[in-house]
Order: C-alpha cells, then sequence, then structure tokens
C-alpha cells in the first residue's frame, strides 16, 4: 500500500511545486536616481524605457499586479508616488498598482510585475 501511495505523494508534490512556481511569477525593472527626469513630470517619467515597457505590457485582465519597491525616506516616498502618478495617468487602473517600502539600494526604485 506505501508503495502504491508514493507516486500519488509525488504526483500531489509536484502539483504544488508547479502552483507555487507560478504563483511567484514577476518580472524586476530597476529605475536608478540618476536616470530620473527633471522636471520629473509624467510625459518625462512616462519615456524611461522601463516605464515604458510596462506601460506597453500592461493589461486590464488581471494577470499582474505592480508593485514599486523604494527607499526609505520621505523622498523614496515621494519618488515613489511620482512613478504611481504617471503609471495611472498612461492608463494603468490604481487597483492594480502597490507601494512597499523595502528597495535595499537607496538610489533605485524597483518596478514589480507579479503574476496573480
Amino acid at each position: 500500500m506505501t508503495v502504491r501511495l508514493m507516486p500519488i505523494a509525488l504526483w500531489i508534490g509536484l502539483l504544488l511545486y508547479t502552483v507555487n512556481v507560478d504563483a511567484i511569477e514577476y518580472s524586476e525593472l530597476t529605475i536608478a536616481r540618476d536616470q530620473w527626469p527633471q522636471p520629473a513630470n509624467s510625459m518625462n517619467i512616462a519615456a524611461l524605457p522601463q516605464v515604458r515597457q510596462v506601460i506597453e505590457q500592461f493589461d486590464e485582465s488581471g494577470r499582474y499586479r505592480l508593485v514599486v519597491r523604494y527607499p526609505g525616506g520621505e523622498s523614496g516616498a515621494k519618488w515613489a508616488e511620482q512613478l504611481v502618478h504617471c503609471l495611472v495617468a498612461y492608463g494603468i487602473p490604481g487597483k492594480f498598482l502597490g507601494r512597499e517600502l523595502g528597495s535595499s539600494d537607496p538610489d533605485r526604485l524597483l518596478l514589480l510585475m507579479i503574476k496573480d
């Protein structure tokens, strides 16, 4: 009986592993502070290649959500807010966007496209 259960347990394990891999699939784009346009308006921000890529690839099917991970402090929060406002201005609904404190580099924003 143990021998027969082993293949079933193996299949269940593989299935759970596959589900977990799909659940955490994401892409990560980095925006360095020295790339940030001055003045930082929506048109100039949207001209950044990383932002343009997200705007072009985004669809409202609900398969992905976007998370902006920013460095700590008031300037990091403001930086992330500018990016989120730009994405909304270019048609990405706010319900698909989030901000998280946690960029490990004070001079970088991370833009994550996370598969739900």
